[in-house]
Order: structure tokens, then C-alpha cells, then sequence
């Protein structure tokens, strides 16, 4: 094994989004290592846990996750929680209706807390949706807006038009397009 796979580790997170998985290994509060992948969750972790020593593991997940999914994450031998609207966590919750915010916006405005404490945020999340949440600065999460993503918009440009082509975030990306390409990016 590589000298950095023989110490243990005390903190797996899991992030579990529309498009990717992302796994992360912790020792207090450095990343150790970072895995993002496409396929399965099981592949996933014994990627990059082999050789690790887990205490303890944290899922946030914005879809619902296959039966054998959950079923093998919640058969670690490790103490594993799920994200959720109960999950003790040092941010209060101004939103209308706390149990349909996504674990995702509320894992990022508990880290910009933890980055940022005393100020208003504004927290910018671009992946499949790009989601634009607030913090106040008293550590109220009040709300924000979700829009879609890049690849959603390049997508929708296309299959809702006649003419504009798909284009992919490869190439130039002016502040003011030059042709459709750019000006679609």
C-alpha cells in the first residue's frame, strides 16, 4: 500500500448528487484523499477506502438511493448518518418548508458558516443545478433559488429551439459571444 493509505482516518462524507458521487476522506479536519465517480457506490468506496481505518461517515444525498445502495452504506462497520432536516447542525433554518431542502444546500451553508462565521453569505452551487443560497449573518439559512445547470442549459438551448446547436462547456467563453457557440456559453 502507499505510506499515505496506513494511518487511520476519522471522518468518511459522502456526497451523493444527480450526476456524481463524491467521497472524501477526513483526519480531523484535512482532506486526506477524494474520489468522484459515476458508477456505483460500492465500487466507489473500496476505491478509496482500502486501506483506510473509518470512524465514522456522513451521506448527503440529493436523489433516492437504489435499495442495495443504502442497504450496503448502511451495513458499515462504522457509524453512518444520513443528512437530513433533523441533523443537529450549527445553522438555523428560516426556510418554509425545512424537510424538502436538499441535504446538498444545507451541507454547503453549514461549511460557508464554518468558513465564514459573522457574515451574510451568499452561497453559489454549480453541478447538475446551480443553486444560489443565503446565510445571514446571525447563521439563518432564509433561502435562495434554483436554476439548471450548465450541461442542462447547453441541453435545453438545443432540444427547445430549431437552430441553436448542442454545444459543450469546451471553448471559448467571452463575456459577449462572438458567434453561437460563445454566446451560448
Amino acid at each position: 500500500l502507499h505510506p499515505k493509505r496506513l494511518m487511520p482516518v476519522e471522518n468518511l462524507i459522502i456526497d451523493i448528487g444527480n450526476t456524481y458521487a463524491k467521497l472524501a476522506l477526513f483526519r480531523e479536519d484535512r482532506l486526506i484523499e477524494i474520489c468522484r465517480e459515476n458508477v456505483s457506490i460500492p465500487k466507489a468506496f473500496s476505491k478509496l477506502t482500502q486501506g483506510f481505518e473509518i470512524k465514522a461517515a456522513i451521506v448527503s444525498s440529493v436523489i433516492d438511493l437504489a435499495p442495495e445502495t443504502e442497504s450496503f452504506i448502511r451495513s458499515c462497520p462504522f457509524p453512518v448518518h444520513f443528512l437530513s432536516a433533523d441533523t443537529p447542525i450549527p445553522i438555523k433554518i428560516g426556510y418554509g418548508t425545512p424537510r424538502t431542502l436538499g441535504a446538498d444546500r444545507l451541507a454547503a451553508a453549514v461549511a460557508a458558516k464554518e468558513m465564514y462565521p459573522g457574515k451574510n453569505l451568499l452561497i453559489i452551487d454549480a453541478g447538475t443545478a446551480i443553486t444560489y443560497d443565503f446565510l445571514s449573518q446571525d447563521g439563518t439559512f432564509t433561502g435562495g433559488n434554483i436554476t439548471p445547470g450548465k450541461q442542462m442549459r447547453f441541453e435545453s438551448l438545443h432540444n427547445q429551439t430549431a437552430r441553436l446547436p448542442l454545444v459543450d462547456e469546451n471553448g471559448d467563453c467571452p463575456l459577449t459571444g462572438y458567434d453561437t457557440p460563445s454566446a451560448i456559453r
